[in-house]
């Protein structure tokens, strides 16, 4: 159940023999269904970087939205879950960046600090195109403290579902795996979808 203000998240547990061990946020999505514990990527930096546990270590169960996105590319429609971000440009790309993100950490940045990865919905982190090189690199530095926002340049806000057409050549990232050649994403959310271990 979608977490609640004042709520505790997490159930204890206990670390079963059929764990899977995930160091990398596209890892996380690929088992669903499976007691995943991660232990790298931008959702373990998001629950705090917890030291790994073992089969039969104590733990706890902690329920997680996933993002359902949709690609179009030359080659027709890929379907791909995502546990921490979508991220369409780059930092020092000419035109901007997009980062849909489900765990506010993009690497050793904190992206969208109000985030959390049970609320039912993402943050969305834009970066406009006309930033300046100067104001850029100003705000990634603060961006590590989580204080580049608010900027007139950037902006962060909560959404369920997202669509974005490529209007250059952009770059597109799903829990850090580049999806090559793409025409349009599209992002939803889907609360409660799995339980990952820490």
């Amino acid at each position: 159940m979608t977490i609640e203000k004042g709520k505790e998240w997490g159930r204890p547990g206990i670390v079963p023999v059929d764990v899977v061990f995930a160091a990398e946020d596209s890892s996380v999505a690929r088992f669903p269904t499976s007691h995943v514990l991660p232990t790298g990527g931008n959702l373990w930096r998001s629950l705090g970087s917890p030291v790994r546990k073992d089969a039969g270590d104590e733990c706890t169960e902690l329920t997680l939205d996933v993002l359902q996105c949709t690609v179009t590319g030359p080659s027709g429609i890929i379907e791909v879950m995502a546990v921490a971000q979508v991220v369409v440009g780059s930092w020092f790309a000419p035109g901007g960046m997009t980062v849909i993100t489900n765990v506010g950490t993009l690497g050793e940045l904190n992206i969208a600090p109000r985030a959390h990865p049970n609320d039912g919905e993402f943050d969305v982190f834009t970066l406009d195109r006309g930033t300046s090189m100067r104001q850029r690199l100003i705000a990634r530095k603060r961006a590590v403290t989580g204080t580049h926002v608010p900027h007139p340049s950037m902006s962060v806000r909560r959404a369920r579902n997202i669509d974005i057409d490529r209007r250059a050549r952009e770059p597109l990232f799903i829990d850090g795996d580049d999806f090559g050649p793409w025409m349009r994403v599209t992002v939803g959310i889907r609360p409660d979808f799995m339980t990952v271990l820490v």
